[in-house]
């Protein structure tokens, strides 16, 4: 059964594959253009010509890509006819699945031929009028629009009209550079231009596609995980509808994902239910065939940030370790939820920041498989955290008629309604069935020494530490060593090779190592056949130069970025009372701490030790959602999106640009960020991400994000830093000031985010005056006292004498009186007056940042 749906799952993947090649003019002379034409194309007797072109082209296009495919057409085909099968129609093959889907005869092509309609939010009829109309002019040259930029503007219309705000994407390969979307006015091109794109695409996608080990071709599963990877890469950012004056906003890579997703859901609801016509899928619209399975991790926080320790060297690699176990988790629950289900890779829609989404059959086995589930999922983390983390699965049914744009506002509404539901139904405590509410625990050589809760069962470096632990410190280490970049995901344990990434905890039954890429270990091979391999995931960090993101492997961006001594340790001053580390390691937080200390010629070192701590997420993002996604694709579009700034930009920023080398991403990925640094490294990166945000979201001013941020000593408990980071979070998202929102809040005071430049400039003049007029440590906080009392005038009129006490304070201390009084006046004073208690941002940036 798995090989079945998977091979369906590819044939839907690929429906559309001739859109790149047909606007790259591949097969404009081919010898079998024109029979292909005739063979999957409409024929429009009005005007007497072939539409949907591509449809031929995508039939020619699969016969290329063959040769680096699994099997696809001799021996076990099924469910498509093979070449080798006695008696089999040989014209229901993949191809034609794929390539008839304008002109579907058989039930196989029907399944992909409904799935291409709903996803794109069509009702039955008018899909119809879309297999009748033409492409449009500049189908060539037509680029994929940013959803961004209609969100909240009222006067931007959907349907493909151009204005001068609007912004599209560049059509390379997958990147961290090329998910920014680029102005209209500046990348208009001509037809011969954007052909040639499209050609460059569709060779580089053959000439990738034989990265992916050949041995892999005979385990299905791991080969399309594989392929999906290399799909995104170079359809990201084709348009997927150029036709019927649709506003090209969804890739065709979205489109092609949630097709593949509806046509194995719909085809395995015909089978398990005995309706296998044609008829039966085209007609059916009411039906609720599909069910729609939400995973979510919840405890998040506790899980990763609760502590006993905060001055071990070891609480980096923890922290490190933790954060990407709640990836891992949510990895494994899905793999779980698709492997019971014989569902393959494609079926699932979306898996960002412990949360997934699949598509599954509407059937009783598939509720049975979920019930179980849901019961080891439950035990796992009883066993491993007594019930302090979990993972829920919440499930909503769909009819094919509740994806349209008429319905689908409807279906959001349900999957939010059910995830919440189960938010509440944890553990199942209410029912016949429930876990018992207390629960004997064994403590035989005492707690855990990083989570007292926990029962330690092992003794390593002199500490007593529960497995998971000792996994997760484990993890943490290796993460931050660049050759191990495989994530492999087993179904036995038999076989192994011991190796210093395998985990001593099996996550639902799968064993998992962490390890260097196969040409190295020389291990992957043999048991990909075997089938022992489910799951082998590149988790490298994109080349920070060219940005590349593929190297033959199913791709997931779960790895943060963690800083390391780039340079002997034991040379810098500033470390010389911290214990011994070498070059190569990752830095603790004592280190991160220090690194905005400087140093004079004379070695004296200026500046505190302060570790620099940020929290944010997206505003009103469940508003964005809601209001601007009207088909299944559109929203599988966005939440990508949203995921790709955070999980595959950020990391990638911080290990490219020098500046912000030691900022360590504690997760990044979905709508919201934690990051721990130098305190003062943190501040300039956190306005970086904003202005690049900004300029993510098309400079949409309705698409934001708000940030908390706090100084701490290095030895903080991380629940402390965490709790603080969330409190200033939270006075961030009450900014009323320009509009809701959109603020950044530090020392108290919360600022919205297009006054920060300002700010910043002030920082600037403030450390320009210092130098000039030679400021005294008393002169600053004088002035730190002058910008409270400002600040309070309201509620103590007394304090309006701050003005003139700050003239006679600064004519003491100023030797030339008139000039360099009416200088400060002006650029102190008038500052003063202009920022209110914002100013003192600036005054604690310098004292801090010069403090002896």
């Amino acid at each position: 059964m798995y090989g079945q749906t998977c091979r369906l799952a590819l044939s839907a993947l690929l429906h559309d594959l001739g859109k790149i090649t047909q606007r790259a003019r591949v097969y404009d002379r081919h010898e079998r253009f024109d029979a292909s034409k005739t063979l999957y194309c409409p024929y429009q007797d009005k005007g007497q010509y072939h539409s949907h072109i591509h449809a031929a082209c995508t039939a020619l296009s699969l016969d290329e890509l063959e040769e680096s495919l699994p099997d696809i057409l001799k021996g076990d085909t099924s469910p498509f006819a093979s070449r080798t099968a006695p008696g089999e129609d040989i014209t229901d093959c993949l191809a034609n699945a794929a390539a008839m889907h304008h002109r579907p005869g058989t039930f196989l092509q029907w399944c992909i031929a409904v799935a291409d309609r709903i996803a794109s939010g069509f009702e039955r009829e008018e899909f119809d009028k879309y297999n009748q109309s033409r492409d449009r002019e500049d189908y060539i040259t037509a680029q994929l629009r940013t959803i961004f930029a209609i969100v909240g503007k009222e006067d931007v219309q959907k349907e493909d009209t151009k204005t001068k705000d609007d912004w599209f994407y560049p059509l390379r390969p997958l990147s961290p550079a090329s998910i920014f979307p680029i102005n209209i006015k500046k990348a208009e091109r001509s037809r011969e231009d954007a052909a040639k794109e499209y050609e460059q695409l569709w060779r580089g996608l053959l000439q990738d596609l034989k990265k992916i080990p050949p041995s892999h071709r005979r385990n299905w599963p791991l080969w399309l995980d594989h392929f999906d990877s290399l799909w995104l890469t170079y359809s990201h950012a084709v348009p997927s509808a150029t036709a019927f004056n649709i506003r090209p906003d969804v890739s065709l890579y979205d489109h092609s994902k949630t097709t593949a997703a509806l046509a194995t859901a719909l085809w395995r609801y015909h089978e398990e239910t005995g309706q296998t016509t044609a008829e039966a899928v085209k007609e059916d619209w009411e039906s609720k065939k599909f069910l729609l399975i939400q995973g979510d991790f919840f405890g998040i926080q506790d899980f990763i940030f609760n502590s006993e320790t905060h001055t071990d060297s070891k609480i980096v690699k923890l922290l490190r370790g933790r954060s990407f176990f709640v990836s891992l988790l949510c990895e494994c629950a899905a793999l779980n939820v698709l492997d019971s289900l014989d569902l393959p890779p494609t079926s699932q829609i979306i898996n960002a920041a412990g949360k997934f989404l699949i598509v599954a059959p509407n059937t009783t086995r598939t509720k049975n498989v979920l019930n179980t589930l849901q019961a080891e999922f439950d035990q796992w983390f009883l066993d491993h955290t007594l019930g302090l983390a979990g993972i829920g699965l919440a499930t909503c049914s769909a009819s094919p008629r509740d994806f349209t744009e008429k319905k689908f506002d409807s279906l959001k509404k349900s999957l939010f309604d059910a995830l919440e539901k189960a938010k509440f139904q944890r553990f199942s405590l209410c029912a016949a069935d429930a876990p018992a509410p207390l629960r004997q625990a064994e403590y035989p050589i005492g707690p855990c020494a990083y989570d007292s809760r926990l029962p330690a069962q092992e003794v390593e470096d002199g500490q007593k530490v529960s497995r998971l632990a000792q996994d997760q410190i484990r993890i943490g280490e290796l993460l931050a060593k660049e050759k191990y970049s495989r994530l492999l995901i087993f179904n036995s344990s038999d076989k192994i090779w011991d190796s210093p990434g395998k985990l001593k905890t099996e996550i639902f039954g799968y064993t998992i190592v962490l390890t260097r890429n196969e040409d190295e270990t020389g291990k992957f091979g043999r048991l990909a056949e075997s089938g022992v391999l489910r799951r082998a995931f590149d988790i490298s960090l994109p080349d920070p130069a060219s940005g590349n993101v593929w190297d033959g492997y199913s791709r997931r961006n779960i790895n943060a970025y963690v800083p390391l001594h780039k340079n002997d340790p034991t040379q810098d001053d500033r470390y010389d009372d911290l214990d011994k580390a070498e070059q190569g390691e990752i830095k603790t937080f004592e280190h991160l701490s220090r690194d905005d200390q400087n140093m004079d010629e004379n070695g004296k070192i200026s500046g505190i030790s302060g570790l620099g701590v940020l929290k944010g997420d997206i505003d009103n993002l469940g508003r964005m959602f809601q209001e601007n996604t009207n088909n299944f694709a559109k929203w599988a579009s966005l939440s990508r999106q949203v995921n790709n700034f955070f999980a595959l930009y950020l990391p990638w920023l911080c290990q490219k640009e020098p500046a912000f080398q030691n900022i360590y991403t504690v997760f990044a990925g979905g709508d919201d960020f934690y990051m721990i640094g130098p305190w003062y490294s943190l501040q300039r990166f956190a306005a970086r991400m904003r202005d690049d945000f900004h300029r993510y979201v098309a400079e949409n001013p309705y698409i934001h994000f708000s940030a908390g941020y706090g100084i701490y000593k290095a030895g903080t408990p991380l629940r402390l830093l965490t709790a603080g980071a969330e409190e200033q979070l939270e006075k961030a998202k009450k900014n009323k000031e320009n509009r809701e929102k959109d603020a950044f809040s530090i020392f108290d005071q919360t600022v919205p985010w297009q006054d920060w430049p300002r700010i910043r400039e002030t920082t600037e003049t403030v450390a320009e005056l210092a130098d000039t007029y030679n400021f005294s440590t008393a002169y600053l906080y004088d002035l730190i006292e002058f910008t409270h009392m400002a600040e309070t005038i309201n509620d103590h009129p007394e304090n309006a004498r701050w003005r003139s006490l700050f003239q006679y304070r600064t004519r003491r201390m100023v030797s030339n009186k008139e000039q360099s009084l009416n200088d400060l006046a002006q650029k102190i004073g008038d500052r003063i007056d202009e920022t209110g208690g914002r100013y003192r941002i600036a005054l604690f940036n310098h004292v801090y940042r010069n403090r002896k």
